[in-house]
């Protein structure tokens, strides 16, 4: 497996983001390892999360940067009846120290299901970071507004969504009513999320070649304006967007929807409490054994175009092309995503990379995507 050489990868982008100034360096999900359960060697590649995560956290405080290193799959109590494997996203602060952990709350399908273990009950958490308060959402999180409302109702105003989100999600079905389908329901969900909890929303998803099968729709919404920057088409790119923070404090002032939740009649009711839990008791989660034959999409991060931020202030998204892979960009003051993935939906061989950054309170974001080929886990 490339996990070595994905984090090597990571490592130079996020060097390159805090030599221009990045406040917050981001990763998309599966980063260190992509989606191949059945790969032989992938539970091995698991077992070593902590070492990892322990390295992102002396690179976030010699770099002096925020990190959100995608997501983590974690294996634990390996060999036991306990085992469970996690997909996991932290926030790490500049000084080393996380400060957030959320484990992917609603699996998509069978996919996930039948080999990831879900923090089902609790609570979404919300984290003090030197961006404000922020929440951490994973992929198919994003379909579920209760889990923003959650959050929103502690005090989030950046939510944070890194994804790997195809156009083959749709059914055959679906397609046949509308080929756009996936796309018209991410801008639609991304759009209503922003405006009905009056928060800011940065989502970066995986990009590749025309017709494979990526959907791209890259972007950061914002109340009133909806997406500042999107990325038309699933092909690669990079974007910085200046994003105000007083825009979504003006729409508060507006629609008052965080005014009304804090009222004392509030008529709708939660299924967790205000507050947030995190999951650590890894012994009371549900454990699948079955296994599941999903084709292998392999993936690397790589570093792409850091020199191309530099200046930038125009509004624009990237796309990457991942296979297991998402990439969500945020930072208060310059965010930086990157991903490389190995093959494509349909399975065939090829590598692309993107990446992001912004600014929050003048948010820039900026990502950027590349391709190359060849592609195997080792």
């Amino acid at each position: 497996m490339e996990l070595e050489a994905n984090y090597q990868t990571a490592d130079n982008f996020i060097r390159s983001a805090a030599k221009h100034d990045a406040t917050l360096a981001v990763l998309p999900e599966y980063h260190l390892l992509n989606w191949v359960p059945h790969d032989e060697k992938f539970k091995e590649a698991c077992g070593q999360w902590k070492e990892y995560l322990e390295r992102y956290q002396a690179l976030a405080k010699e770099c002096n940067i925020c990190i959100v290193p995608g997501t983590i799959l974690e294996l634990h109590d390996a060999g036991t009846e306990d085992e469970v494997l996690l997909n996991v996203a932290y926030f790490i602060d500049n000084t080393g120290e996380i400060v957030g952990r959320y484990v992917k709350k609603n699996l998509w399908g069978d996919i996930e299901r039948l080999h990831l273990t879900s923090s089902s009950t609790d609570a979404h958490p919300v984290f003090d970071t030197p961006m404000g308060k922020v929440g951490l959402l994973i992929c198919w999180d994003l379909a579920f507004p209760e889990a923003f409302r959650e959050m929103i109702r502690q005090g989030a105003k950046i939510i944070i969504i890194p994804t790997f989100w195809t156009l083959a999600d749709c059914s055959k079905a679906g397609l046949a009513v509308n080929p756009s389908a996936e796309a018209l329901f991410l801008d639609s969900m991304l759009t209503a999320r922003c405006f009905e909890n009056t928060c800011a929303v940065i989502f970066a998803n995986a990009g590749g070649p025309p017709g494979k099968g990526y959907a791209g729709l890259s972007q950061v919404c914002v109340p009133y304006a909806g997406a500042l920057t999107r990325l038309g088409s699933s092909a690669e790119g990079m974007a910085v967007v200046d994003l105000d923070m007083k825009i979504v404090e003006d729409a508060e002032l507006n629609y008052q929807v965080r005014a009304d939740l804090a009222r004392a009649d509030w008529h709708y009711g939660y299924k967790h409490g205000h507050e947030a839990k995190t999951c650590l008791e890894h012994q009371s989660f549900r454990r699948f054994r079955k296994h599941l034959n999903i084709r292998e999409a392999r993936f690397a991060t790589r570093l792409t175009h850091a020199d191309s931020l530099r200046g930038l202030s125009s509004v624009h998204t990237v796309q990457l092309e991942p296979v297991e892979l998402r990439a969500v960009p945020q930072a208060v003051s310059e965010v930086l995503v990157s991903h490389e993935n190995r093959f494509g939906v349909d399975g065939s061989e090829h590598t692309r990379r993107r990446g992001l950054s912004w600014d929050l309170n003048s948010c820039k974001v900026s990502t950027s995507s590349g391709v190359g080929g060849n592609g195997r886990l080792r």
